[in-house]
């Protein structure tokens, strides 16, 4: 309920019916790639809807305890398969750190980055407010160690933009991996969360979840 209080200000607005069945596939896909029980421990609901504000800025998800809510106002309005399983993982990644801290080496993954501080302090919403939120690879911005804009607003989202790409690789993931090395530096780190969560969680397994 605080959440529809000021200054956060929650609204969302349900999702359109015909998206139904493919928020379903979609969140099955990336429900699978997990063992079951890790996410006994950790999630208890996906919840999608049409779109959604905080702070009187739209997000495309967010996550709380136990809960995921992720967006989905159809292909069309750019809600691909990529983007929304992306999505997923992004989110989950958040309560997965956050059920987890002392797994991940965070002053490690600090000292991978090359010339600049975290800028956002709210978490994102500043950097969402000024449009810096792309999640596209920027490789310009692998040079400093980040792979995406949004990535430069918090530690947080820096890691979820790891994950998401870990779990669902966009085109050429794998080779900016290989061409940047604090970029790989902050994959090792984040692989070696994953795998102290469930040794299923090599290096290898991430690779095989590439499109072909």
């Amino acid at each position: 309920k605080f959440w529809r209080k000021a200054p956060i200000n929650a609204f969302a607005k349900e999702m359109i019916p015909s998206e139904i069945n493919r928020s379903k596939e979609i969140v099955s896909i990336a429900l699978n790639k997990y063992p079951q029980e890790l996410l006994a421990k950790n999630l208890k609901k996906v919840y999608y809807l049409k779109s959604m504000k905080f702070y009187d800025v739209d997000f495309g998800g967010t996550n709380s305890l136990h809960a995921l809510y992720l967006t989905n106002n159809g292909e069309q309005d750019g809600y691909t398969i990529l983007y929304m399983e992306q999505a997923f993982h992004h989110e989950f990644s958040s309560i997965l750190f956050r059920n987890y801290p002392t797994l991940l080496d965070t002053a490690a993954w600090c000292r991978a980055n090359k010339g600049f501080d975290y800028t956002d302090p709210d978490g994102g919403v500043g950097a969402i407010r000024i449009n810096q939120a792309s999640q596209l690879l920027d490789t310009l911005l692998c040079q400093k160690g980040v792979l995406t804009s949004y990535a430069l607003s918090s530690l947080e989202n820096d890691i979820n933009t790891f994950a998401q790409n870990l779990f669902c690789p966009a085109i050429n993931f794998w080779a900016v991996v290989a061409k940047f090395p604090m970029i790989r530096k902050k994959t090792n780190l984040l692989i070696a969360f994953y795998q102290q969560l469930n040794p299923l969680f090599t290096e290898e397994y991430f690779r095989m979840l590439e499109s072909p």
